[in-house]
């Protein structure tokens, strides 16, 4: 390890408290800061994506614990979005949309276990490739090691071993050395680090730093947990109960390593004089499960504790410092970025810029942004969609399992993939006849633990008529059979008529082209 890149930084972010600014934005008063922008773009945009970040496991958060010492001194210099929700608890349908822009569903290619960006779709890097940046993407997950995870990248540097913790600061040095190279030139880096995704094996001064105490046995998710929850819940494993609270250290000792590489990150990136004309978007995949509703790990619900992800935009004196309580979603950071940075918008996407250059200063804009959607499509697992405004969170569930249910889908998730793939099993319709609805008051139940649904019918049916107009403006989502064999960018002219929708072994039928914002509209959502 390079431990130049653990130097303190000239801006002392570290000795800056968490400090609850306030912006003139729609639903929030107070004083504007300061510190705004000139309107120049940044020469050097990164956005950084921390797997399996939840987002009230930080200080930015009140969490109890100082996992983000770092984080919390980098989120008083920008734009906190402390509301942010994920389009997708699964990272290959996250990350999909947030390199479109498009929520899961609305790509062929978007949705399931081989989510990936569709092959007619711009992606982010491909746009800023366009405009003349120099693209690069650095990542360790397993998910992102495809072809089509790096259309518009120049360059990528992707290692998959799945299973080892500590590995950001090979990807930092990496990156790094990338951007020195390219110091002088307009670039966009996309920086995915694994950790803390399982198996929270953080390195040792970091298993302990949260506490001495360890279990004779230390649970593995996967090996341990995953499969058996309800006979474990039945001996007592759970909060307050020695190899629960192990997991639950475990895990916040990795958020707390990774902090501590991103403060390496960006000390070195002011060491060589880069920081102050970089914008950084930092925020997370989706969260991760400890028994918050009978289950663990993530892609299983869409609950807030893997839908709510940390959004931060930081840019020393161009973008407004301040914390904006509105729901954003991932789909929306594409958009933002593009206006940032004077790069020409995508047409055709769900989300919307988050920012406005106004009268040689930068805005905030919340007002107008809607109903966000989340989508959970692995047919092996849940099958959920969830809308998210202000107030509320509604949860549709095409194929809902008990923490039970989901205990046995785990043990047989090998054999299950391998029979779709196989064309033995028929796929769940992600649109048929729903199965469990559940409503929840976001302000006043946060955790998401008393369903309203019974006592809300009229709510119901209002989301009932915003998932069908969304509906519409989705295609046929192609099976786990046909994207998991085959490569989007190989395929053949029969192959390629397939996706336009001429046939094939699509899930649902074609659905009629109606834009999404005209069908909102008429619904009057927008």
């Amino acid at each position: 390890m390079n431990t130049d890149f653990f130097a303190g930084t000239r801006h002392g972010w570290l000795l800056v408290p968490v400090l609850l600014f306030t912006l003139v934005v729609s639903g929030c008063t107070g004083p504007a800061s300061d510190r705004v922008s000139s309107g120049e773009p940044a020469k050097h945009v990164i956005v950084i994506v921390i797997d399996t970040l939840r987002a009230d496991h930080l200080g930015i958060f009140d969490y109890g614990r100082d996992t983000s010492p770092f984080l919390d001194g980098l989120a008083a210099e920008g734009t906190l979005f402390t509301r942010a929700v994920t389009t997708s608890s699964f990272t290959g349908e996250a990350i999909s949309s947030l390199f479109t822009g498009l929520y899961p569903s609305q790509s062929s290619w978007g949705g399931g276990w081989y989510a990936r960006p569709a092959p007619d779709k711009t992606t982010m890097a491909m746009a800023f490739r366009e405009a003349g940046y120099e693209t690069a993407l650095f990542s360790n997950s397993p998910v992102l090691d495809a072809p089509e995870f790096y259309r518009g990248f120049g360059t990528t540097y992707c290692f998959t071993e799945f299973g080892v913790s500590g590995q950001g600061p090979r990807l930092v040095e990496k990156a790094l050395a990338w951007l020195t190279e390219h110091r002088d030139e307009p670039t966009f880096t996309y920086l995915h680090f694994l950790d803390p995704h399982s198996p929270f094996t953080p390195p040792e001064s970091y298993y302990d730093r949260f506490g001495t105490a360890r279990p004779e046995t230390a649970l593995g998710l996967y090996e341990d947990v995953r499969e058996n929850v309800p006979a474990l819940r039945a001996t007592g494993f759970g909060p307050g109960e020695a190899r629960f609270e192990n997991l639950v250290q475990r895990y916040d000792g990795e958020i707390a390593f990774i902090d501590d590489t991103l403060k390496g990150f960006f000390g070195a990136l002011d060491g060589v004089g880069m920081a102050d004309n970089t914008l950084v978007v930092l925020t997370a995949d989706h969260g991760e499960e400890f028994l918050d509703h009978g289950f663990v790990e993530h892609a299983w619900t869409l609950y807030p504790e893997v839908h709510h992800i940390p959004l931060l935009f930081w840019q020393p004196g161009q973008i407004p410092v301040g914390r904006v309580e509105s729901t954003v979603s991932l789909v929306d950071i594409m958009p933002s970025v593009f206006t940032l940075q004077g790069v020409p918008q995508i047409g055709g996407v769900s989300g919307s810029p988050l920012f406005e250059p106004q009268a040689g200063a930068l805005s905030v804009v919340t007002a107008g942004t809607g109903p966000r959607v989340m989508e959970l499509l692995i047919q092996s697992r849940s099958l959920v969609r969830g809308v998210v405004t202000d107030d509320t969170l509604y949860l549709a569930w095409w194929k809902w399992l008990s923490p039970e249910d989901c205990a046995k889908a785990a043990g047989a998730i090998r054999g299950t993939r391998a029979e779709l793939l196989e064309g033995t099993v028929v796929p769940t319709d992600s649109w048929g006849p729903i199965v469990r609805e559940e409503l929840y008051h976001r302000k006043e139940d946060p955790g998401a633990t008393r369903n309203l649904a019974e006592e809300h019918p009229e709510q119901l049916q209002q989301w009932r008529d915003y998932l069908r107009a969304y509906e519409a403006t989705c295609p046929p989502q192609l099976s786990d059979r046909f994207k998991g064999t085959r490569d989007p960018g190989l395929l053949t002219e029969e192959e390629k008529k397939l996706v336009e929708g001429v046939g094939g072994e699509f899930l649902t039928p074609v659905a009629p082209e109606v834009p999404h914002e005209d069908a909102l509209k008429s619904l009057g959502y927008l």
